[in-house]
């Protein structure tokens, strides 16, 4: 006895034209066999469609989720751009202030050079009270410019916290506070 092989899935997707249109005319045994296989057929459909509508709905999930990471990382980008660019900006405008920085230092020391080089020729003999008001216009041009330079060094940095009225008095007198730094200023005072 030879056995049929078993259809296919693919076998199971026939057209409706592979069935008659009536089954007047075929015998019961021949109506109940097409029966069963429409019926085989219907349920391996109804089985492929259900996976197909699973599967659809994950990709769409799938989709979602990733058009949501997609924005949440250009999002991310666009931070990091303008991070980038302040930071970019930033570095710039601590070049540009240390480069001025460097120019004022450098023409203060060009200054306190030339200071120095004008009066380099004092000697013992102009020490004296002659010597002195002879060169009164020399000396007084010399301490004018030691003047400013130590105005300059002098100047607070605008990036240190200025000391507070209270923080200053603390430190001229120690002995009328008792907290742990006073204490410590005070017994070095001693």
């Amino acid at each position: 006895m030879t056995s049929t092989p078993a259809p296919q899935p693919s076998a199971r997707f026939r057209p409706a034209t592979d069935f008659p249109r009536s089954i007047t005319g075929l015998e019961r045994s021949a109506a109940e066999s097409l029966y069963a296989e429409m019926r085989d057929c219907l349920i391996f459909t109804n089985r492929s469609r259900g996976q197909l509508i699973r599967r659809n709905q994950e990709y769409r999930n799938t989709a979602t989720q990733l058009q949501a990471d997609v924005q949440r990382l250009q999002a991310l980008i666009r931070i990091l751009e303008v991070d980038r660019i302040q930071l970019e900006a930033s570095k710039q405008q601590v070049i540009a202030e240390l480069q001025a920085e460097f120019t004022i230092v450098s023409r203060h020391l060009d200054e306190l050079s030339s200071a120095f080089d004008e009066i380099q020729d004092f000697d013992e003999s102009s020490t004296t009270t002659l010597g002195l008001f002879a060169n009164a216009a020399r000396l007084v041009k010399f301490l004018k410019r030691i003047r400013t330079i130590v105005q300059f060094w002098r100047q607070p940095d605008p990036a240190q916290p200025a000391i507070t009225h209270t923080e200053q008095d603390r430190r001229d007198r120690p002995q009328m506070y008792d907290d742990s730094a006073s204490n410590g200023r005070s017994l070095l005072d001693r």
